[in-house]
């Protein structure tokens, strides 16, 4: 609740911030009522009663009764140019460069704080430390570029200031609205900082718990059924014939050299066999053979049929019937004793 409400007070903080410097990069495009009042300084001759209004892209000439005219618009315009001023500081030349890098800085910091507003707005209801963080070192990164423009608006309003007043005593000098709009965008930009910080900070334990909670319930959900019952097991499933294939492989390394004939001889030892009286008169009952020996299942279409290993001197050779087949497994009696008949 608290991270929210810190994320809203940054958010709107930084539209400030961004609309403040909206009004300050638009000041003296166009002759209008309200756009050629925004500038950055305006120095005034005291016997002739003309103003210049210096701004970023021109200037503008004014007296008592407002603006009269206004140059056109170039980016990072050199003040050092405009009519009157060149004339009394005929020798001072400040660089170019200076002018066009602090109309830069006004761009950058212009989108930079639109980017941030836009993108602020849907995170406002995100309670995530990472969201907090991210804004608060864009938002700061915004202000470092702000304040960089704000200190150099300041030298060229001081030192141009103090260098014409020396050069002409009737020359005297103002800051105009558009500073104090700058001034204005970089404490906005540094409150939304703090804001978006105090959201960072304000994400408690409880958050970081409940996503865990969160996580924790959906792997107990998918442990179990509907009504809390554990979900039955897919034979079909990859995961649970690995499970079955490794348990066959242990099985058989452990139960060494034993034969799969005495493991079918083990069922057939607990499982009751019923006949019919038709099938009594065919089949004679399954004997195991004490002897040397062995017989081992044959899988055919009938059922198990038993076939002695060792096809040479067998006793069950010469007494096998021809009507012999093998017992089929049917449901056991649980009242009955166990046994073969």
């Amino acid at each position: 609740m608290i991270s929210g409400l810190f994320s809203c007070i940054g958010c709107l903080f930084t539209f400030a911030s961004f609309i403040l410097n909206l009004f300050t990069v638009i000041g003296q495009l166009s002759n209008k009522t309200f756009i050629n009042r925004l500038y950055f300084a305006q120095a005034s001759q005291q016997t002739t009663g003309q103003n210049v209004n210096l701004g970023l892209w021109n200037y503008c000439m004014s007296n008592s009764q407002g603006v009269q005219s206004c140059s056109h618009p170039t980016p990072g315009f050199d003040w050092t140019t405009a009519p009157g001023i060149n004339q009394a500081l005929p020798s001072v030349h400040l660089s170019q460069g200076l002018f066009l890098g602090a109309f830069i800085l006004f761009i950058i910091g212009l989108c930079f704080s639109f980017l941030l507003w836009v993108a602020g707005m849907p995170l406002c209801c995100v309670p995530r430390r990472s969201v907090g963080a991210s804004m608060s070192t864009f938002i700061f990164i915004t202000f470092l570029v702000m304040l960089t423009a704000l200190i150099m608006e300041l030298v060229f309003i001081l030192r141009g200031n103090y260098l014409l007043n020396q050069a002409d005593p009737t020359w005297t000098g103002h800051a105009g609205n558009s500073l104090w709009m700058t001034i204005g965008s970089v404490i906005s930009l540094l409150i939304a900082f703090f804001c978006y910080g105090g959201s960072c900070c304000c994400v408690g334990k409880k958050a970081a718990v409940g996503a865990a909670g969160a996580g924790a319930a959906v792997g107990a959900k998918k442990k179990r059924g509907l009504f809390g019952r554990r979900t039955k097991v897919d034979p079909s499933d990859d995961k649970n014939a690995d499970l079955e294939d490794a348990a066959a492989a242990g099985g058989a390394g452990a139960g060494g050299g034993r034969s799969p004939y005495n493991l079918n001889q083990s069922v057939y030892q607990s499982v009751k066999q019923h006949q019919s009286p038709q099938m009594g008169q065919q089949q004679q009952p399954y004997q195991a053979n004490d002897g040397g020996g062995h017989y081992s299942p044959v899988v055919s279409s009938q059922g198990f049929e038993h076939q002695p290993r060792n096809d040479m001197n067998s006793p069950h050779l010469s007494g096998r019937q021809q009507g012999y087949q093998t017992p089929i497994l049917q449901q056991s009696d649980a009242n009955a004793g166990g046994g073969y008949n």
